[in-house]
């Protein structure tokens, strides 16, 4: 582990944050940068036209951000030409530009999504898997409600005759259906001490109906297939991975979230949801 060793040495990482990304970036590189041995290979690093557009595929605006970074330190630590670094630094300011002013860089219309949205809805009648269907959950509940990734995770499904807002769990955020009303439960979370509101939109409705009645799921509404909790990565990357290939374009919970921001800025009716998640 000595190559590994002496590189981690030189840079702001401990050594498991340093092979976390370095499998990161053996996901999508022909040959491995790293190996269990602790060698590192980082010829393919060289060909940043080819890298940098996998890395934007395959990851969240954030997560590409850090892996451009440590690329950068890591080419360095070798000695690469500067040329190839240049190269890696014009992506990064690109990318730290779309992260500080992301209004600049809306990729879809709320008008939009719900078009995709209820087109695959009326698709996933007929045929649909359980991976599918989950994320258009989220592109639908997050048209409505701007949730932070934490309380996607763990977000709560409560569905029983009798159900109302008080069998909601301390701390959490949950969906309540009540003998066919919806509600949203914000339950003492740091940012507010309960909110309640009432889920009206008839497509999300229509959505959770088909998603909760023909796949199994435990105590939370966004899960495996098996009905375990997914981790944030896989939430993240499964929607990245999922509007790529049905919408054509990338969607991170990000960039969902500024779409919401940016066209519910203005709306009177969004205040409530805007001062709790944005101020």
């Amino acid at each position: 582990m000595n190559v590994l060793n002496n590189f981690i040495k030189k840079i702001n990482l401990t050594k498991e944050e340093t092979i976390i990304i370095l499998k990161r970036l053996n996901r999508v590189l022909p040959d491995p940068v790293y190996s269990e041995e602790g060698n590192l290979n980082y010829n393919d690093l060289l060909m940043p036209l080819e890298i940098l557009p996998l890395l934007e595929k395959k990851y969240s605006l954030l997560t590409t951000i850090n892996t451009i970074q440590f690329i950068i330190k890591l080419l360095e630590y070798y000695g690469t030409e500067s040329q190839v670094i240049n190269m890696y630094n014009d992506c990064l300011n690109d990318l730290l530009s779309v992260k500080e002013y992301p209004d600049l860089y809306i990729k879809k219309s709320i008008t939009e999504l719900e078009l995709f949205v209820k087109q695959k809805y009326l698709e996933y009648l007929v045929e649909c898997s359980h991976t599918k269907v989950r994320n258009l959950i989220l592109l639908s509940l997050l048209m409505n409600y701007p949730l932070r990734l934490n309380s996607l995770i763990s977000l709560n499904y409560i569905s029983y005759e009798g159900a109302n807002e008080d069998d909601a769990p301390m701390n959490a955020v949950s969906i309540i259906n009540n003998n066919g009303d919806y509600s949203l439960i914000l339950n003492e979370l740091s940012i507010v001490k309960r909110k309640i509101f009432k889920i009206t939109d008839e497509l999300f409705i229509k959505i959770l109906k088909l998603y909760t009645s023909r796949f199994k799921r435990g105590t939370y509404l966004i899960c495996s297939v098996v009905g375990k909790p997914i981790s944030k990565s896989n939430l993240c990357n499964g929607l990245i991975n999922y509007t790529r290939k049905e919408l054509g374009t990338p969607l991170s919970v990000f960039d969902l979230k500024t779409i919401w921001k940016n066209e519910k800025r203005e709306d009177p009716n969004s205040k409530e949801l805007m001062d709790l998640f944005f101020t």
